[in-house]
């Protein structure tokens, strides 16, 4: 699936291509560590989805990955769908 998605995505955006793939890097360790990973890494495909089709996807991606590995808790990776959220909805 998440090739998938890198694949889709480099017909229109290929730095949104690259920021999929990088995505990859939150799954890492064994156990919680990786549990966690998984976890931030779904919420970030999730969010990479419904951000394709902006000019700005790529960014938010890579914004979103950043946050992900910014604290073990997923505050700065809550804070950053919120963000996104809030444009998309608004």
């Amino acid at each position: 699936m998440w090739l998938e998605q890198a694949h889709a995505a480099a017909r229109n955006d290929i730095p949104l291509a690259i920021e999929i793939l990088e995505a990859r890097r939150l799954v890492k360790g064994y156990s919680d560590t990786r549990a966690d990973g998984e976890s931030k890494f779904g919420r970030v495909m999730t969010m990479a989805r419904r951000l394709e089709g902006r000019e700005d996807a790529a960014e938010w991606v890579r914004r979103l990955r950043q946050a992900a590995l910014a604290d073990a808790e997923g505050v700065a990776l809550a804070g950053t769908i919120r963000t996104i959220e809030s444009f998309l909805h608004g």
